[in-house]
């Protein structure tokens, strides 16, 4: 694929992502099965975006509010606190510690939506955001998100 199509691949399921959760909320079913087809969808568009060299445009962030219609939204989904080991890639034994799937979703939700709030007038830019992001934030907790989603219900039935 060429620049284009990756970067249009990525913004496509950004904006199924951040439309799903800027909608009412469906059944916990729809919402499970929702939840995990697009942060998998995003997450394999984001492993294929394109390297860039950071810019000078300016990414903006989410207001507080904005970030609170999210997290109402998302105080309806079927499942919320889940085990994790934050640093996989240790060998040395730690202590799990307590995700939460809501904060992850949320999470995912501004860093994808900053981007795509600059993608229509900075597409280097919004591209250097979403690899960035991805690479020390949201790649993350989309990791974690897919686990306890796969966890919770490993075959989504559509």
């Amino acid at each position: 694929m060429n620049f284009s199509a990756l970067v249009s691949r990525f913004a496509d399921a950004a904006e199924r992502y951040c439309a799903w959760l800027e909608a009412a909320p469906g059944t916990a079913s729809e919402e499970h099965c929702t939840a995990t087809r697009l942060v998998a969808e995003l997450y394999a568009a984001a492993v294929g975006l394109p390297h860039m060299e950071p810019t000078d445009g300016d990414v903006p962030t989410l207001s507080p509010e904005q970030r609170r219609l999210v997290d109402s939204r998302l105080s309806a989904f079927p499942l919320q606190y889940y085990s994790e080991i934050f640093e996989p890639i240790s060998l040395v034994a730690t202590d799990a510690t307590c995700g939460d799937i809501t904060d992850d979703l949320g999470d995912i939700y501004c860093d994808v939506k900053e981007g795509l709030l600059v993608y229509v007038h900075d597409e280097q830019a919004a591209v250097w955001h979403w690899r960035a992001t991805f690479g020390f934030h949201w790649g993350r907790h989309a990791t974690s998100a897919l686990r306890v989603l796969h966890s919770y219900d490993p075959v989504c039935q559509r």
